[in-house]
């Protein structure tokens, strides 16, 4: 499957959604560097900016609703301090030897997750603790590559 041109509108949200990415992992930089809080808090709201007027465009295709779909998923499940991404989601926890997919609110999750990295390639790779696989795909040229966090 190809890559789905956006909308007029939509190109200003996927625009945003990858400076957002930039962003937040900027503000883990700072963070894991342990520079002064107070940059940290100042790329805290570079980011978090970002998001809101990500949040404020109306969207006019599917690679808009994906990435307010991201955004929303990562509130709820952002990386954590051993996964790859700062900008990326998190793993499902320990299900006691369950398949995490096998609870329909997480399935739900993973499914839309999928579904939106058809639209947005980028999310494929930010996804990827939570849906386990990248989804068939040709991504652009412009697809911010997934990068490991320095430790």
């Amino acid at each position: 499957m190809s890559a789905i041109a956006a909308a007029p509108q939509d190109s200003e949200i996927l625009s945003l959604f990858r400076q957002w990415i930039r962003a937040y992992r900027a503000a883990d930089e700072i963070a894991q560097a342990d520079r002064p809080e107070s940059e940290h808090d100042a790329a805290c709201e570079v980011f978090r900016g970002i998001e809101r007027k990500i949040v404020d465009i109306p969207v006019q295709g599917p690679a808009g609703f994906a990435v307010k779909a991201y955004l929303a998923v990562h509130c709820q499940h952002p990386a954590s301090a051993h996964d790859a991404d700062p900008a990326g989601l998190s793993g499902y926890p320990d299900y006691d030897g369950d398949e995490p997919e096998a609870y329909f609110d997480n399935h739900c999750i993973a499914s839309l997750m999928r579904d939106a990295a058809r639209f947005v390639p980028e999310i494929a790779e930010l996804a990827a603790p939570m849906i386990g696989r990248l989804p068939p795909s040709e991504p652009g040229s412009n697809v911010v590559r997934l990068r490991r966090r320095k430790r």
